[in-house]
Order: structure tokens, then C-alpha cells, then sequence
């Protein structure tokens, strides 16, 4: 586990939680869409090419967790990771660059949730890898 990247996915995990309970539901949507890309970074090896990209990511972070047997703790995220990842992204991509504003306090909230039990239980494999 890299831990420069579970260290900025927690870091921004916390960002949007704070963010949610001050409604900043766009800086909430945000920063969850960037905690789940770091905790996902920080199980997988160096890309490809120079960085990991926002449509790939987590299907190589799924792939990476089916073959690797030091991973079984995180195969529950598996199913609907591709897709929470794809969701987030569209959020991101309203929070940050459209003409739109988040509304769905509860939604949000869902993800944050999401993304916090994975990255819990990849804090959890980190302690057992060392």
C-alpha cells in the first residue's frame, strides 16, 4: 500500500465530510470523487503510462484485488465500484466545471459513506502488510 495516497485520501475524505456538514455539497462531491481515485491509487502499482486516468482506474483497482490474494479484504468493493466511481466522476465534473450546483445532501452522503468502508478496510490491510 503506497501510503502518500491513502494519507490524501483520508486527508480529503475528511474535507468532504466537513464540507457536507457545512452544506458545500459541490466541494463534498468533490473531494469524495478524489479520496476513493487516491485510496484506489494507493493499491496500485505505477501506471502504464506517466498517470492513472479517471475511466480506467477503477477497473485496473478491481482487477488488481480479484488476482491478488493479499487483497481479499477489499473484494466485498468490488461489485459497483466501476459504477461508483463513474457516478462520482459525473458529480465532479458538475461541482467543478458546469453551469449546475449539487443538491442531493443525501446522495452525497451514500458516497461519502461508500468511500469511507473502503478506504477503512485499506487502512486495515496496510496494518496487516507490515
Amino acid at each position: 500500500v503506497k501510503t502518500i495516497f491513502l494519507r490524501k485520501a483520508t486527508e480529503r475524505l475528511e474535507v468532504a465530510k466537513d464540507s457536507l456538514l457545512k452544506g458545500y455539497l459541490n466541494a463534498a462531491a468533490s473531494n469524495c470523487y478524489y479520496s476513493l481515485f487516491n485510496a484506489m491509487q494507493s493499491i496500485l502499482h505505477k501506471p502504464s503510462e506517466n498517470r492513472w486516468r479517471h475511466g480506467g482506474i477503477a477497473k485496473s483497482f478491481c482487477r488488481k484485488v480479484y488476482r491478488d490474494s493479499n487483497l481479499g479484504g477489499l473484494r466485498k468493493h468490488i461489485d459497483g465500484l466501476v459504477d461508483l466511481a463513474s457516478q462520482l466522476y459525473a458529480l465532479r465534473e458538475i461541482a467543478d466545471y458546469r453551469e449546475e450546483m449539487i443538491v442531493d445532501k443525501e446522495e452525497i452522503l451514500d458516497y461519502i459513506e461508500r468511500v469511507e468502508m473502503l478506504l477503512k478496510d485499506i487502512k486495515l490491510i496496510s496494518r496487516e502488510g507490515k
